[in-house]
């Protein structure tokens, strides 16, 4: 029992012997007996706070650690070839109207939800006018019947001239029926510039417009991956009748780290893989938050409105709107739901972790030449308009574009721990 008593002393006789031995200035004041008891509670009080001080301070920077445990890596550098991207192209009016019985009752349909309705004075108990109101949304859809050979002239694929019913599919958006290149046929760009990539002339015939709030003429494109919803009427690329454009693309991939890990501020992202099937486009299995967004919002315009647009083929228990129905109330109620925030409508969209976005630089120029114009008249593919000379500008213009990658470069932008 002595024994351990004794080494007991030995051991705290040792740790004394140390504290007063080494360079912590504040250990060796607390037990130094050459102090005075106060001085000597001073030091303690010091050592106890510089230490609180420094657990905190280790607390805290594990903590910011933790928080943001990645390195960004931003990878740059050539591809042997590089998937197109998708291309949704929309004639920039709903309907042909030029193909209804009675087309101008369409257009003044219209044309009374248009910014220009104050300015013009419209009969609504028309007979005209009331049938056209009353036409549902499909049926209209099949009287304008908007093909491929409506809108593409010539299509050219690595110099090659190819089908434009094979390469283009049609696609309900709410800017009427577009056409999106068909994703099956697996275009890849193997070089870059303007040889490498897509080239179309379309034609516009202003002829069958109608006028709403949008009254411009020509085309508008939308670049986005296959499985995305391309939400053109909100984004896109306007490209103006009678001219030429040249659009480069330059494709970059973001990776985000899922779950512990935030990756949009306060926000976590999932894989692509973890949702698919859920709330993506009804010809996708890919998860896409626009999609899910797009199918939580309409489903209470859709209710609202106590009808569906062509564009809403998994809500087939609902009927199908009237152009009245889709007019005065579907469509204005599409675009005030887009604008609020969406966690009004308990939208559960999850941002995901990988993603492509798509950068173009466009220039335009005049087209057709005057020689190239008397040759594409010979073609047929610019008729010629009697009594008056023809401005392909305004009257049945044909723009002519072409679509590359530039340089060949892909950037990879990934977020990864950092070990």
């Amino acid at each position: 029992m002595n024994t351990e008593n004794n080494t007991n002393e030995d051991d705290v006789k040792k740790c004394k012997e140390l504290i007063s031995e080494t360079t912590a200035h504040g250990c060796r004041n607390i037990m130094s007996n050459k102090r005075s008891n106060f001085i000597r509670f001073l030091w303690l009080c010091y050592v106890i706070g510089m230490g609180i001080t420094l657990f905190a301070t280790l607390y805290m920077g594990l903590e910011n650690y933790w928080t943001y445990p990645f390195n960004t890596v931003l990878k740059i550098g050539p591809q042997p070839k590089l998937k197109f991207p998708m291309v949704t192209i929309c004639d920039l009016t709903y309907l042909r109207v030029n193909r209804f019985p009675n087309p101008e009752a369409v257009r003044k349909v219209f044309l009374r939800r248009s910014i220009l309705n104050s300015m013009m004075a419209i009969n609504e108990s028309d007979k005209g006018f009331i049938e056209v109101t009353n036409t549902p949304l499909d049926e209209a859809h099949t009287i304008s019947n908007v093909t491929v050979d409506d809108i593409f002239q010539i299509c050219i694929w690595k110099g090659q001239t190819v089908s434009c019913n094979e390469m283009w599919i049609p696609l309900f958006t709410d800017l009427g029926k577009c056409f999106v290149l068909n994703d099956s046929l697996n275009y890849y760009a193997d070089s870059d510039g303007s040889h490498g990539g897509l080239n179309f002339i379309a034609k516009i015939d202003q002829e069958g417009y109608i006028v709403d709030d949008n009254a411009n003429a020509g085309l508008k494109i939308k670049l986005h991956d296959p499985h995305e919803d391309p939400r053109i009427s909100d984004s896109g690329i306007y490209l103006n009748p009678g001219g030429a454009c040249l659009m480069s693309v330059n494709k970059k991939s973001y990776t985000f780290l899922p779950e512990p890990f935030k990756a949009y501020g306060d926000e976590y992202c999932v894989v692509n893989s973890e949702l698919s099937g859920q709330k993506s486009k009804p010809t996708s299995i890919k998860y896409d938050r626009e999609s899910c967004i797009r199918s939580c919002v309409v489903i209470y315009v859709i209710k609202g409105c106590n009808c569906r647009s062509v564009t809403d083929s998994e809500f087939l228990t609902y009927p199908m709107c009237t152009i009245g129905q889709w007019l005065n109330c579907y469509e204005p109620s599409l675009r005030i739901a887009y604008t609020r925030n969406i966690s009004q409508y308990n939208c559960t969209c999850p941002r995901v972790c990988e993603f492509n976005v798509y950068q173009t630089k466009l220039s335009l120029g005049m087209f057709p030449s005057v020689p190239a114009l008397e040759i594409l008249q010979k073609l047929n593919i610019i008729k010629k308009k009697s009594g008056g000379r023809y401005s392909w500008r305004t009257d049945g213009t044909v723009p002519w574009c072409k679509f590359h990658y530039s340089g060949g470069i892909h950037g990879d932008i990934s977020f990864i721990p950092v070990v």
